[in-house]
């Protein structure tokens, strides 16, 4: 496979060690048409690029992941920034996700 190394930050290389995240919102995923139509293109490519990165780089210690918002932020109980970032902490610090959807319980992912 290509040496992806090239692609993350200079600091990440040289530690051996990080976890870049590329978040999008829920169109990445599962593609919602409407307003969410077009960026969910742009949204899917960059979410496919992020997975490629995490098989690529994890033999030098680098871990990438996607973590995607499938709620509109601030709205209810659970969407509050604070348990949203919660949540985008647990793949960089575990490592043992590449990919996450941040949903209410009981949704619809």
């Amino acid at each position: 496979m290509e040496d992806l190394r090239g692609q993350v930050p200079p600091a990440i290389r040289e530690r051996g060690s990080g976890a870049p995240l590329f978040p999008t919102g829920a169109s990445s995923v599962r593609p919602l048409g409407g307003e969410s139509g077009a960026i969910g293109i742009g949204a899917a490519a960059l979410r496919d690029y992020a997975l490629a990165l995490n098989v690529g780089l994890a033999a030098n210690g680098i871990h990438a992941a996607h973590p995607a918002i499938a709620v509109c932020i601030g709205t209810q109980p659970g969407t509050e920034p604070a348990a949203i970032a919660e949540r985008y902490w647990q793949p960089y610090m575990k490592r043992d996700e590449s990919e996450i959807i941040y949903a209410l319980p009981g949704g619809t992912w």
